[in-house]
Parts: C-alpha cells; sequence; structure tokens
C-alpha cells in the first residue's frame, strides 16, 4: 500500500514523457504564424551558429532525457500534498462494538522536513537524512509545477515563451513597418505642400516684363503730378508722359503750346545717346566764365579760339553731309585740355563756377555725338514742323510718335521752357486737370 503513490506518479511522468514528443512535434513542424509576410524570417538565429529549429530540436532531446528519470533523483518529494491528501476510505473488520471504520492515517507524512544536518562535535557521522515529519506547507511558495518538479512542463513553458518572443518580434516588426509607412505618407504630404507652395510662389511672383510695368505706372502717377526739377530739366518726365499718350489718347480739351517754347526744346532719335541743344544756333555758343579763367595767357586763348573754328566746321559739314572722323577727334583731345585744366584750378575757381563749366563741356561732348549721328537734320525737321503759334499737345504727340523721337535734356538756358513743356503735357494726359510746377529735388 505504501508503493501506491510512487507508482502513479512515476506512472503520470512517464505517460508525460511520451506526450512530449507528439506536443513538441506539433509545435516545432507546425508553421507557428501562417499569414506572416514574407519578410518575417520562420528559422531566425537564436545564437551565433544557432538557428531556432536546431535550438528547439536540442531542448527536445533534453527534455526526454530528463523525463526518463523519477523527479525524486533530483533531490526533492515527487508527491506534493495536493497529490496525496486523506482520508482514504478503507473498511476494516472491528469489533461489533467498535466503529465501523477508523479514519485513514497515511503511513508517510507528505513533505520534506528535514534533508541533511549535523549530527554534532566535527569529525562525527551527520544524523540527518529525510525525516518524515516536516510535510509540505502550502503557503512556503512552492511550485509543483516549475521546471525542478517537472523537467517536460518546464520545456514546454521554455517553448511557449520562445514562441511568444517570435511573434513579439513578428509584431514589432509590423508596428516598425506600420511606423515607415507613415514616415512615407508624412513625405509625400510634404512634398505636395512643397509643390503647392512653389505653384502660389509663381502665380502670385510678377515676371520682369510685369514688374517693370508696375514701375512704369508708378513712376508714370509720380511725374504726372510731382515730376522733380532734375527730371522735368534732362526731358526724363516729358518721355514718360509721352510714352502714355502714345498708348492712351486723352479726350480733354486741347493744350495749345508756345512756339518761344518749342525752340528752346531739344529732340533726338528715340534711344540715341547726344544732344545737339549746344551747338543748335548754327554751331555757335558762348564760353562760360569758369573756362575763360582758367588761363590768361595766349595760349589758352589759342585754345578756346581753335575749339571754335573747328566746332563751326563740324556743323557745317554735319548738314551738308558726314562729319569728318579727324575733325572730331581733335575737338575731343582739345576738350580734353581744357578738363585737365579745370581740374587743377579746383579749390582756385569758386564752386558754382566750376559746376558751369563741367556741364558745358559735358554738353559739349553729347554736342558732339549729336553731329556725328546726323541730328543736325533731326532738329531742322522738329523747328520747321512747329513754327509758329497754333500747335497743341495732341499734335506733338502725333509728331513724336511718327517720327520715332524723344526728348533731349535741356542746356543751360533751357529750363523755363522744359518746365512749360512739362506742364503742358502733364494738364492733357490729365484730362484737362491744370498741373503745377515741378518740385525741387
Amino acid at each position: 500500500m505504501k508503493t501506491f503513490p510512487r507508482l502513479s506518479g512515476l506512472a503520470a511522468l512517464v505517460g508525460l514523457a511520451l506526450v512530449t514528443p507528439a506536443v513538441h512535434a506539433q509545435v516545432v513542424s507546425g508553421r507557428p504564424f501562417p499569414n506572416t509576410y514574407n519578410f518575417i524570417n520562420p528559422n531566425p538565429y537564436v545564437a551565433p551558429g544557432m538557428k531556432l529549429n536546431q535550438w528547439a530540436y536540442n531542448t527536445t532531446v533534453v527534455g526526454r532525457t530528463y523525463a526518463q528519470f523519477p523527479p525524486y533523483l533530483y533531490g526533492y518529494n515527487p508527491y506534493p500534498q495536493v497529490a496525496n491528501y486523506g482520508p482514504v476510505y478503507q473498511p476494516t473488520y472491528r469489533s461489533p462494538y467498535t466503529p465501523p471504520y477508523t479514519p485513514y492515517t497515511p503511513p508517510y507524512t507528505p513533505g520534506y522536513g528535514g534533508g541533511y544536518t549535523p549530527g554534532g562535535a566535527p569529525g562525527e557521522a551527520y544524523g540527518g537524512g529525510y525525516t518524515p515529519g516536516g510535510g509540505y506547507s502550502p503557503a512556503s511558495g512552492y511550485d509543483p509545477y516549475s521546471a525542478y518538479a517537472d523537467p517536460a512542463g518546464g520545456y514546454l513553458r521554455g517553448q511557449a515563451d520562445a514562441m511568444r518572443s517570435y511573434g513579439q518580434l513578428a509584431l514589432t516588426l509590423e508596428q516598425a513597418r506600420l511606423a515607415r509607412e507613415m514616415v512615407n505618407q508624412a513625405k509625400l504630404d510634404t512634398k505636395k505642400k512643397t509643390i503647392e507652395l512653389q505653384n502660389w510662389i509663381r502665380d502670385n511672383t510678377l515676371t520682369f516684363t510685369q514688374e517693370q510695368e508696375r514701375v512704369a505706372a508708378m513712376t508714370l502717377k509720380r511725374v504726372q503730378t510731382s515730376a522733380t526739377q532734375a527730371e522735368v530739366f534732362s526731358g526724363k518726365a516729358q518721355n514718360v508722359i509721352l510714352d502714355d499718350l502714345k498708348k492712351n489718347t486723352r479726350k480733354g480739351p486741347p493744350v495749345v503750346l508756345d512756339d518761344d517754347t518749342l525752340k528752346q526744346i531739344n529732340v533726338k532719335a528715340r534711344g540715341s545717346y547726344g544732344n545737339l541743344g549746344l551747338l543748335r544756333n548754327n554751331g555757335s555758343f558762348s564760353w562760360p566764365s569758369g573756362l575763360q579763367e582758367l588761363d590768361r595767357g595766349a595760349d589758352h586763348e589759342k585754345l578756346l579760339k581753335d575749339i571754335s573754328l573747328e566746332t563751326k566746321q563740324a556743323y557745317d559739314q554735319s548738314v551738308n553731309a558726314k562729319v569728318d572722323g579727324k575733325l572730331l577727334g581733335s575737338l575731343r583731345t582739345k576738350l580734353g585740355r581744357l578738363r585737365d585744366q579745370l581740374a587743377n584750378k579746383v579749390g582756385e575757381i569758386p564752386i558754382p563756377q566750376t559746376l558751369e563749366a563741367k556741364r558745358f563741356l559735358n554738353d559739349f561732348e553729347e554736342a558732339l555725338a549729336a553731329l556725328q549721328r546726323g541730328e543736325v537734320a533731326t532738329y531742322y525737321d522738329f523747328q520747321k514742323a512747329f513754327a509758329g503759334n497754333g500747335k497743341t499737345v495732341d499734335e506733338l504727340v502725333a509728331y513724336m510718335n511718327r517720327k520715332g523721337l524723344d526728348f533731349a535734356p535741356a542746356v543751360a538756358g533751357d529750363e523755363a521752357a522744359y518746365q512749360s513743356l512739362y506742364i503742358a503735357l502733364a494738364t492733357y494726359n490729365a484730362g484737362g486737370t491744370q498741373v503745377g510746377a515741378a518740385g525741387k529735388e
């Protein structure tokens, strides 16, 4: 009767050992993740040189080996109290005067209660051994299903942990794949917004032509009401209004131009360099005081006379034919000598006279350029067309447009005429509204 519990426990372990290979074969040989994507390796490395299938096989072999040995050989009681707990009914023949049965008392108290305990002084034999009085205490925390109590159960638990870890790996990879897809979508959204921003910038950024038109419109609006003296005397203000009048015909009352004003207006071919204004009186001119007083010597007086004579010759040649290039070269050389003398006298001549002399030399250079280009005929045709009173701004705009002319800058003494022309053009451009004189810079 005492061997019955031991045989029962041993039979249970043998049965578990027989079932274990089948369970293991089902877990290992089967596909743990039948719906896993191809990028998940079903047989990864779990250690250097060791894959998951090989590790599982090795664990199976070890588990089968452990299952062949009785548990008590590992130093613990294989019969926990939960598996051997009385009373057990066992009828006996007693005296009729005694109770029909006696509660069964287990012949062996379960649990390991002693172990090896020292028996006396050093050198004496140990007096311990298995003491059948300790018993198993459920409160001690002993786990009858641990790897120590059941090697086969521990193997299954380890196998389950490995499968759970691999499942967690698959889940983590899927989460990483989802996060990567979200990043790709964010990149596409950013690219879309970038393209939308570029399109918005393109649609709202003015082209070079549009920018020039915008600047021209702002300049026209300012010039029509408040042009500076420099813009008026250089002819820029008159040319801006002239261009607008060519594009947009005004239906205001006619504005009549003064004949004396037109005689002092200089014109040139559109876009060309040069201004005949200084030499428009048959090539004659007057020297400013600043250049006359540069030097009192005879050489300086001779230089001024030579320039005057050669200028007259160049003007006559320009009226009849083309100007001699050597003659123009000689004139430019002599003008250069005057510039050098003026530069050497800086500080000795009053500033107003110095500025007047510099402006004269600049006008002289432009007059020579106009002679070289044949602008004499252009100026005379303009004066002939507008000789006499009664000419209007509308007729002036039509003529300038037909001949392809622009207003050239004013020379000394033309300032009042240019101011009057500006007022007439601006008034006509404004539809008859009177425009004041140009303001200072």
